[in-house]
C-alpha cells in the first residue's frame, strides 16, 4: 500500500516539477551540434518528434528545468483525429467541428505512439493538413503547439546572429562614452636656441621661447610637467617637428535604456505582483492578479511594451495555478498516506497488503491492436521508462481516449489471452490520478 502511494506521490511531484518555469522572454537559439533530438515534452522520457542539426536557429518560448520550450521547427508536425476535421478545398485545409480537440504532438513512429497533448482546439479553428496517416491527419503544429530540446545543444544567438537573421533592421546604441583621455603636446623651436641651466620645480607651467619672425611660423602651447625635478642641458638644441602624441581609451555602454510604463493601474499590478513572487505559491493571491492583468489585456491603450508584460505576466500565473493544484493533489496523497499508516499502526497489521490497484501507469493507444487488424487494447506503461507493464481492454461503453497520456490505476481481473498471447486486464475501474502537464 504504502509503496504504490509513494509512486503516486513521486510522479506528482515529477509533473510538477516540469510545470515550474524559469524564464518568459522569447528568444532566438542556435544548436551547437548535428542530430539533436526534439522531444514531445520537457524530459527524456518522452518521445522523439524530430531532429535539429549544427548552427539551425529556434524560436525559443521560455526555459523548463534544463529543457528548452521552442517552437516547432520545419520537419516537425502534429497529429488530429479525422473524425474532428472537416477538410476543405483541395483538401490542405481543414476546419474543427467541435470544441476541445485534442491535437498531439507527432512522434517519429506514427500516431499509435503520439499521446502527448500539445494543444486543443475549438470549432471553427482552422488547420493545414500535411498528410495522412491511418485515422488521423498530419497537420502543421498549430500556434501554441511547442517541443523540447535539452538546453545543454542551444546557445542563445548574439546580437549579431540576431541582425543577420532579420536583414534591414537595424538598432541603435548609446554614443561611446570616453573612459580616460591623455594628450600630450610638446612644441620646440625651429632654430637652435640657446639656454642657460635651469632647475625645472614639480608641475610648473615653462613658457616656450618665441624664436625671430619666418615664414613657417611656429605655434606656441604651454605643457604642465608632472616628474621629479630636472636640469636642461646647456647645449643648444634643434628640434624640426611638431610633435602631439594622443591616447584614447573608450568605454562603450552597450545597454538600451527600459521604456517607461505610463498605465498607472500596471504599475500598481507590477508591484503587487513582485510582492505575490516573494510568498509561497499557496498563499499568493493568484487569483485576484489573474482577474487584474486579464482586464488590462484588453485595453488598447497600452503600449506594445506593457501588453508583452501583461502577457508574459498571464503565462506566468496560469502556471502558478497548475502548481498550486498539483501541489493540493500531493498533499491529499501525503494525507491519505498518513491516515492509512495510522491505521495500520491501530489495527496492528503486517505492513505487506493488498495494493489499491492491479496496475499502475500511463495509458496509451497501442500501435499493434488498434481494433482494426486486432482487437482494440491500450498500453499500460512505467512513466519514467515507457516500458509496457499491461495490456487492457476497456468494458462496454467506456471512453479511454479521454485518458490517454495520463496517470491512472485499473483495478480488474487479468487473464491470459491464448490467441493474442499476451497478458489483458478487463477493467473494472479505472482512476485518473492525475493530468499530464499540457
Amino acid at each position: 500500500m504504502k509503496k504504490n502511494l509513494a509512486v503516486i506521490l513521486v510522479v506528482l511531484l515529477s509533473a510538477t516539477a516540469h510545470r515550474a518555469l524559469a524564464q518568459d522572454a522569447p528568444s532566438v537559439g542556435v544548436v551547437l551540434e548535428d542530430k539533436v533530438e526534439v522531444r514531445s515534452g520537457g524530459g527524456p522520457g518522452f518521445y522523439v518528434v524530430g531532429e535539429l542539426n549544427k548552427d539551425q536557429t529556434v524560436t525559443i518560448d521560455e526555459l523548463v528545468f534544463g529543457w528548452y520550450k521552442i517552437v516547432p521547427p520545419k520537419g516537425v508536425y502534429s497529429y488530429i483525429s479525422k473524425g474532428l476535421v472537416n477538410r476543405q478545398g483541395d483538401g490542405s485545409e481543414g476546419v474543427v467541428n467541435t470544441d476541445a480537440a485534442k491535437v498531439s504532438a507527432g512522434a517519429t513512429n506514427g500516431p499509435g505512439f503520439s499521446w502527448r497533448r500539445q494543444i486543443d482546439l475549438n470549432r471553427g479553428d482552422t488547420v493545414k493538413i500535411l498528410g495522412e496517416d491511418g485515422d488521423y491527419f498530419k497537420i502543421e503544429p498549430p500556434k501554441g503547439a511547442y517541443v523540447y530540446v535539452e538546453q545543454s545543444n542551444i546557445r542563445k544567438a548574439t546580437q549579431q546572429e540576431l541582425m543577420a537573421l532579420q536583414p534591414g533592421v537595424t538598432t541603435t546604441q548609446p554614443p561611446a562614452v570616453p573612459d580616460k583621455t591623455t594628450t600630450t603636446t610638446t612644441t620646440t623651436p625651429t632654430t637652435p636656441t640657446p639656454t642657460t641651466p635651469t632647475t625645472v620645480p614639480d608641475k610648473v607651467e615653462t613658457p616656450t621661447t618665441t624664436t625671430p619672425p619666418s615664414t613657417d611660423t611656429t605655434p606656441t602651447a604651454t605643457v604642465t610637467v608632472d616628474q621629479p625635478p630636472t636640469v636642461t642641458d646647456t647645449t643648444p638644441t634643434t628640434t624640426d617637428t611638431t610633435t602631439t602624441t594622443t591616447t584614447t581609451t573608450t568605454t562603450t555602454v552597450d545597454t538600451q535604456p527600459t521604456p517607461a510604463v505610463a498605465s498607472a493601474t500596471l504599475r500598481d499590478l507590477e508591484a503587487r505582483f513582485d510582492s505575490a513572487k516573494t510568498k509561497p505559491v499557496e498563499q499568493q493571491p493568484i487569483d485576484e492578479l489573474l482577474t487584474g492583468y486579464r482586464a488590462l489585456a484588453e485595453d488598447a491603450s497600452l503600449s506594445r511594451y506593457e501588453k508583452s508584460i501583461v502577457d508574459s505576466r498571464l503565462r506566468y500565473l496560469d502556471r502558478q495555478v497548475q502548481i498550486k493544484a498539483a501541489l493540493g493533489e500531493i498533499e491529499t496523497v501525503k494525507a491519505q498516506i498518513d491516515a492509512q499508516a495510522q491505521s495500520l499502526k491501530q489495527a496492528d497489521e503486517t505492513p505487506e497488503v493488498e495494493p489499491i490497484y492491479d496496475v499502475m501507469g500511463l495509458i496509451t493507444s497501442s500501435a499493434v491492436y488498434n481494433g482494426i487488424n486486432l482487437p482494440r487494447l491500450y498500453r499500460i506503461v512505467e512513466p519514467s521508462t515507457y516500458r509496457t507493464v499491461a495490456y487492457v481492454q476497456a468494458k462496454e461503453g467506456m471512453d479511454l481516449d479521454a485518458a490517454l497520456g495520463q496517470l491512472v490505476g485499473i483495478v480488474g481481473r487479468t487473464r491470459y489471452d491464448d490467441a493474442l498471447k499476451v497478458r489483458v486486464i478487463d477493467i473494472k475501474r479505472m482512476d485518473v490520478l492525475t493530468a499530464q502537464p499540457k
